[in-house]
């Protein structure tokens, strides 16, 4: 639900799995071929099914890392040609790591869909030793990372593909903001694979304040 994974429907202990996660409703039919052999399904943006999810990942997070790894192991999943699913991965856990750093020592989490600080989410997401180096990046004549996003926050806690050919705009961006969402970017397209929302400034959500991460592999 939150990392968008996608079964090898070549292998039939990966057709037997999506079955039962679709009787579970976990997953949604797409398509049923008329041969019937195997269905068509995905998970589609449901952000109350993400947020359950959130919680159980974060709960029990060495158990499911384990499946995870004994599904890739086995070949249940395509991990995709550049280590998509590892990258999808590794941003949840930094995406869910800032909602910790954001909060106060005493101050009980309550929802893992709040919107975090950029900068927050990129301490979250590079070693600490990598810290200043990223953060007082800049382009000649620019003030630094940390200053230019110091109002910008970020909020995703799942993956869903972007329709069409690639093209993004903050149209995009502000829908995806809404539903917590990161965009997958179509494969064709090569000047990057994930595109995460980020609204600019701390101001009711519109447009003129959207922006993105894009993140290439």
């Amino acid at each position: 639900t939150r990392l968008h994974l996608e079964f090898d429907l070549s292998r039939s202990a990966s057709r037997s799995l999506t079955e039962s996660l679709v009787c579970s409703h976990m997953r949604l039919v797409y398509d049923m071929p008329t041969h019937n052999e195997f269905i068509e399904s995905g998970t589609s943006s449901e952000p109350l099914l993400v947020e359950a999810a959130a919680w159980a990942m974060n709960k029990k997070r060495i158990e499911w890392l384990v499946d995870l790894a004994q599904f890739v192991k086995d070949g249940f999943l395509h991990t995709g040609p550049r280590g998509e699913l590892a990258a999808r991965t590794l941003l949840t856990f930094a995406y869910d790591r800032a909602g910790a750093l954001q909060r106060g020592p005493e101050e009980e989490r309550t929802s893992y869909s709040r919107a975090v600080p950029v900068v927050v989410f990129l301490r979250a997401l590079f070693a600490d030793r990598w810290h200043d180096t990223v953060l007082q990046s800049a382009p000649p004549g620019a003030p630094p990372l940390q200053d230019a996003f110091a109002d910008a926050f970020v909020r995703f806690t799942h993956f869903f593909p972007h329709d069409g050919d690639g093209t993004l705009d903050v149209n995009d961006a502000l829908a995806a903001m809404v539903r917590g969402c990161a965009l997958l970017i179509n494969p064709r397209r090569d000047f990057a694979d994930i595109a995460v929302p980020i609204v600019m400034h701390d101001a009711p959500l519109d447009v003129d304040v959207m922006s993105y991460i894009f993140v290439q592999l």
